[in-house]
């Protein structure tokens, strides 16, 4: 019955959408792998896994971790089932019976959430492509120095043995600077290309020696920190220092710490204060190089600019927890105070107040506050009054 009413439903609201269902979970996770649907829908109780077990399956299968779940449950859905599906990897729940409007706007929310996980998964593959052939090319860099030194030291010796060898020495040294000319004209095409791909993904590589401290930074990585590239040749060791945000400090030290003395992957998600001011997420990836007696000697890796993603999933996780708090709210008064404490959560704001705008008079009425403003709740402010008036009068943020 349950799937009559959602093929109906879907086939009335979403017509471009395809529906597939499934009868088990099993057959579900099957479907999965072959059909890599845009969301999951899931319900809790099925005949040979219930939902929570085949959301753990699908979050944990590296194939299927990106596709969004979205819970239904019964409107009496127990907290505890609530907090589990949060647990088991869950994006979002529907209450049953489904509303048309809410399933429109999940879907569509999920589909983008999977759009932008793929997104970012070949962004990663490409990535890694692009340093792969980077590494390959600085290897054969080398290898290539190594045969000219080698070939120094062998003409070296030949003009000791005969001095009628020269001219062909000689003949054969400006051939291989002429071909060494080239491969480094090429190498450095391949790091022109990679800082174009760089800076259109907003990633940028990095290199530091244990040993040393000295650290070097592609041109992106620069530019995410508010720099100039073209004017900061070196990276400023202890304005990274100082750019960190205070609450992240310890948290980026441990992982350094941890990679270099554990010899673990390093991958952290934290903040940093450019040099304008402006507060900027960073996603930072590495891999430790070691020595011959197997120290850990340098880190390579990889920093993104993940702001826009983060406060795109924080606007996500908003509307779901507003959603959800507005359902268990029964009337005006319940309602005003969980929107205005969601707003204050998307702005980041310490305090905030609702007003309602009386057209006949030109009034406003406080009707509920937090922080500094809870004090006015139930002041009503005369025409032309308070910040409101500037909003009002020109409709632009004070």
């Amino acid at each position: 019955d349950n799937l009559i009413t959602l093929r109906a439903v879907i086939a009335d609201t979403l017509p471009g959408a395809r529906l597939i269902t499934a009868q088990s979970g099993a057959q579900g996770l099957a479907l999965a792998l072959t059909e890599d649907p845009d969301v999951i829908l899931l319900d809790i109780i099925m005949p040979d896994m219930d939902g929570f077990a085949v959301c753990i399956r699908l979050k944990q299968d590296e194939r299927l971790r990106h596709i969004p779940v979205v819970f239904l449950t019964a409107n009496k859905a127990s907290r505890e089932s609530r907090i589990r599906a949060l647990e088991v990897g869950a994006e979002a729940f529907l209450a049953k019976p489904i509303d048309e409007t809410e399933l429109v706007a999940q879907v569509r929310s999920m589909a983008k959430i999977k759009a932008m996980n793929m997104s970012e998964r070949h962004e990663k593959e490409y990535l890694a492509g692009l340093v792969a052939a980077r590494t390959r090319a600085l290897e054969q860099e080398l290898a290539e120095r190594r045969r000219a030194e080698l070939e120094r030291m062998r003409a070296h010796d030949a003009l000791q043995r005969s001095q009628a060898a020269t001219l062909n020495l000689l003949e054969d040294l400006k051939a291989e600077i002429d071909a060494r000319s080239r491969s480094e004209e090429a190498l450095r095409e391949g790091l022109r290309k990679l800082e174009g791909a760089e800076q259109i993904a907003h990633i940028g590589s990095y290199e530091i020696d244990v040993l040393t401290g000295a650290a070097s930074w592609s041109a992106e990585v620069f530019r995410i920190f508010g720099l100039d590239p073209a004017v900061d040749h070196s990276p400023p060791v202890a304005a990274y220092r100082d750019s960190l945000h205070p609450d992240d400090v310890a948290a980026v030290f441990e992982h350094f710490d941890r990679s270099v003395t554990a010899d673990v992957p390093y991958d952290l998600v934290y903040r940093i204060r450019r040099a304008d001011g402006e507060i900027r997420h960073v996603h930072s990836l590495a891999e430790t190089v070691k020595d011959e007696q197997g120290r850990v000697v340098r880190l390579f890796g990889t920093f993104q600019d993940v702001t826009e993603r983060i406060q795109h999933e924080r606007e996500l996780e908003v509307v779901a927890a507003l959603s959800r708090a507005l359902r268990s709210a029964a009337t005006r008064g319940e309602m005003l105070p969980i929107i205005l404490d969601q707003i204050m959560t998307l702005l980041d704001a310490d305090g905030a107040d609702l007003e309602t705008y009386n057209e006949r008079d030109g009034s406003l009425f406080v009707e509920c506050g937090s922080g500094t403003w809870e004090k006015l709740v139930g002041e009503r402010i005369p025409p032309g009054g308070g910040f409101s008036a500037l909003i009002l009068a020109d409709g632009q943020p004070v």
